[in-house]
């Protein structure tokens, strides 16, 4: 970054003492075996947080009241807001924005399925529609986002998540929605939107 080893060296400690500086603490930065990280107890990061919450999320039963799981959606939609420094191809904004991407989608099927078992169609609706968004081939998503419209508007609204779903895989992969896709697509309820 900074060319000669000295030099490098002098004008890092300079970075690291005015980054502690800026942040009003020096346990705020650690450097340790000549790695610098932000010090997780100093330093509130949205990637960490979304990383925590999403770790959390399996641990959480059928008996979670669903204020705590209303709680938890808020919070992963605020933490979530999109791609990590949108707009931003510098070579260290790559991983963190992938991890963040992977994470998000999966999280938001637990939490969606779960929002769906407490009758929370509404901002589980709101979750599936925020990670197709994010991530538009995640078919899990599709699949509880149809449920969610059926429950909330019925089953053409219910059928016009699937043809989305079924066009947007088609025109991105060529592919046609997962068994499990298409046979909620016609179950109970959907079957009349289809025919439509």
């Amino acid at each position: 970054m900074w060319g000669n080893a000295d030099i490098a060296r002098s004008a890092l400690n300079v970075t690291v003492h005015r980054l502690r500086r800026l942040l009003q603490s020096d346990e705020a930065v650690v450097v340790s075996g000549g790695r610098i990280v932000l010090a997780q107890t100093q330093v509130w990061s949205d990637l960490a947080a979304l990383a925590r919450l999403c770790e959390e999320l399996p641990a959480l039963g059928a008996a979670t009241p669903p204020a705590d799981l209303r709680q938890r959606a808020r919070a992963l939609l605020d933490l979530y807001r999109g791609p990590f420094c949108e707009g931003i191809d510098d070579a260290w904004t790559l991983v963190p924005r992938e991890r963040a991407r992977s994470l998000f989608p999966g999280a938001v099927a637990r939490l969606g399925q779960q929002l769906e078992g407490a009758r929370e169609w509404e901002l589980a609706q709101d979750l599936y529609a925020r990670a197709l968004a994010a991530e538009p081939l995640a078919e899990a998503n599709y699949r509880g986002a149809m449920r969610c419209a059926h429950a909330c508007d019925g089953a053409a609204a219910a059928f016009g998540v699937y043809r989305r779903c079924r066009e947007t895989l088609s025109i991105v992969l060529g592919l046609a929605p997962a068994a499990e896709t298409e046979q909620l697509a016609v179950s109970p309820g959907l079957k009349g939107a289809r025919a439509g």
